[in-house]
């Protein structure tokens, strides 16, 4: 199926469920005293198009950039 609108459709053609997927990237936060792990969903774009994640979460956290 093209999207979830599709599949929604779908099911109520056919009487099945359906299930969706999220696709979620951890994120560290380290503006407060203690570091968090956060979590921030990937848009659709960037998982279609092979965009790279956004640089400056892996300059803060020291760690060095990867490419995916």
């Amino acid at each position: 199926m093209p999207g979830e609108k599709e599949a929604l459709l779908e099911s109520l053609k056919t009487g099945q469920s359906y299930f969706a997927v999220s696709e979620w990237r951890a994120i560290a936060d380290l503006s407060k005293e203690v570091p968090q792990i956060r979590k921030e969903a990937v848009k659709r774009e960037e998982r279609d198009h092979g965009l790279a994640p956004p640089a400056p979460h892996a300059a803060r956290s020291g760690a060095p950039a990867q490419a995916s």
